[in-house]
């Protein structure tokens, strides 16, 4: 019949593939644009299909979230526990935590500020905030192996719980690093290496950038060590 069609899947849905093409999609506009319209309508503009489609295989926006962020933070989780079973020293396990979070933050950034969001503003997720828990993890993994070391776990312990926001103020916060964040640009070994001298020789971590972005790049210990 002309002019009608049947109730059912949007016409569109050929265009994104379905319901998993949806999530994969959503985490590709988390990645890129968090800082705009995380709304039905600002996603399915980024994908080129219909609200109507989103709307058809995820009703509730905060599902939809839900569904494009918790896997992603579970197997970063995962990896963590990973990391600390892996039988390597103390030190060097440490060092690979760090890197591991560094590139959390620089290639998951957008969906891991997006699962932090709905935790605490949505009464609709009550599942694991898997954040919480991979602090939990790097402060027990600190606790655990370096009590023997007085000084060394003192330097630790008094940042175990922010290493995971250590990194993160690295690659997306800090004026004075910026230029990590380029794309193409070489995060690894380099930044990796300044934050876990900072840590193990503890250079004023104690006062972490919570200001303006001119005191974080004047004034910080942390961004200023960076800097060089």
């Amino acid at each position: 019949m002309s002019g009608t069609r049947s109730q059912g899947r949007p016409i569109r849905d050929s265009a994104v593939g379905g319901k998993d093409a949806i999530l994969h999609g959503v985490r590709d506009f988390l990645r890129e644009n968090f800082d705009s319209d995380v709304s039905r309508k600002g996603i399915a503009s980024f994908l080129n299909v219909t609200p109507a489609l989103i709307s058809y295989y995820f009703p509730d926006r905060y599902e939809l979230l839900e569904n494009a962020t918790v896997p992603i933070l579970k197997n970063i989780t995962d990896q963590v526990d990973y990391i600390i079973s892996s039988g390597e020293p103390s030190l060097s396990i440490l060092r690979n935590m760090i890197a591991f979070y560094i590139e959390c933050h620089r290639n998951e950034d957008g969906i891991i500020q997006c699962f932090s969001n709905l935790v605490v503003k949505s009464d609709h997720y009550h599942g694991p905030d898997y954040t919480f828990t991979i602090r939990a993890k790097t402060k027990d993994f600190i606790n655990q192996k370096f009590a023997n070391d007085s000084i060394l776990s003192y330097k630790l312990n008094s940042m175990a719980w922010n290493i995971w926001s250590i990194c993160r103020i690295v690659i997306v916060e800090a004026p004075a690093v910026s230029d990590l964040h380029r794309p193409g640009a070489i995060v690894g070994p380099s930044a990796t290496d300044r934050i876990y001298t900072l840590l193990t020789d503890g250079v004023g971590l104690d006062r972490l950038p919570n200001q303006s972005e001119q005191l974080r790049a004047e004034r910080t210990p942390l961004t200023s060590a960076l800097r060089r």
